[in-house]
Formats: C-alpha cells, sequence, structure tokens
C-alpha cells in the first residue's frame, strides 16, 4: 500500500516563463523548459503560432467528425468507426488539395483578365460533408467520375481569403438548462 508521502513527487525541473506580445496587444504568458538563453521571445512566438494548426485539427477532428461519438457496441465496431471517420477526414483532405490547386490555377487566369482580385478556397465544411455523403460511391462507382464530380462541386462552392481579418469572439452568457423555478 502507497503512503502519502510516496505519492509526491520529489523531482525538480526548472521552468522558463516568456511573456509573448500578441498582434492584438494581448500579452501571453508561456512556461517552458527550454533554458537555453539562444532561444528568444521572438522565436516562442513563432512556436506559439505554428501550434494553432494542430489546434484546428483537434477541432476538426472532435467537432466536425465526431470522433467521440460511436454508434457500435464492440472494440471491433468502435475500431472501424474511427477507422472509417479518419479514413473519409483524409479522402477529403487530398481531394480539397486538388480542387485547391486548380482554384488557384483558375484564380491565376481570371486575376490576369482583371475579373478577380479577391483569391478563394474551397470551403472546407462543405468539402467534408461532400465527401461524407459521396464516399460509398469512390468503392462502388467508377472512382475517376466520383472524383472529378467531386472536385467540382468543391471548386464550385469557394469561400473567399480575406487576408488579416480578425474578428473579435462575442462572450455568450448561455445556461445549459431552463429555470423553471423562482426564488423563495
Amino acid at each position: 500500500m502507497l503512503r502519502q508521502n510516496e505519492l509526491i513527487s520529489t523531482h525538480k525541473s526548472e521552468r522558463r516563463s516568456v511573456k509573448v506580445i500578441l498582434p492584438d496587444g494581448t500579452v501571453e504568458v508561456l512556461a517552458t523548459s527550454i533554458m537555453d538563453a539562444d532561444w528568444t521571445e521572438e522565436h516562442f512566438k513563432q512556436l506559439y503560432n505554428l501550434r494553432w494548426q494542430t489546434e484546428e485539427n483537434y477541432k476538426v477532428i472532435k467537432c466536425r467528425i465526431k470522433i467521440e461519438k460511436f454508434i457500435g457496441k464492440t472494440i471491433l465496431a468502435v475500431r472501424q468507426e474511427f477507422h472509417a471517420r479518419m479514413f473519409m477526414l483524409n479522402v477529403s483532405s487530398v481531394i480539397r488539395h486538388e480542387a485547391d490547386r486548380l482554384t488557384k490555377e483558375k484564380h491565376g487566369q481570371s486575376k490576369r483578365k482583371n475579373k478577380s482580385k479577391i483569391p478563394s478556397k474551397v470551403n472546407f465544411k462543405q468539402a467534408l460533408s461532400r465527401v461524407h455523403r459521396a464516399g460509398v460511391l469512390l468503392f462502388f462507382e467508377d472512382v475517376k467520375d466520383t472524383l472529378q464530380r467531386l472536385i467540382q462541386r468543391m471548386t464550385d462552392n469557394l469561400t473567399k481569403i480575406i487576408p488579416g481579418r480578425k474578428s473579435p469572439r462575442v462572450k455568450k452568457n448561455t445556461r445549459g438548462y431552463h429555470q423553471t423555478y423562482s426564488g423563495i
């Protein structure tokens, strides 16, 4: 049986706090175990910015493909659902990448003709939804035709890329339940 003092770690580790000022003026304090003085605040600011792609990927996996919501009851069923969802996410990314490439080519040609000055990209949620709905067709119909139709539909539904766009977050005070009783 463990005693109270055995649960407390005696390992000491050094931490360094780094203040990073974000473009909007917000001060973030980052904690790190990197004690090397060659690593400046600017290095940590760049690392902090790089982490957002990973954060966005977690959001996609949790919120968009709902990786935690399983229908199957057995271990095998849960594994199959997990791999099927990750497969569809990867297929969607590959098809979206090709559609983005075609969009950039088309945008480059139209820019020369002065038709469009704002660059566009494929709408991610729409692309994921289309691949999810057409996923079975990839196995039962002609793959080349199905992929071409998906790419065409994705290039038809574009989102404008507005550089430097920043929107303040709106904080909502929402309750998770309805209050049915009043105080006495």
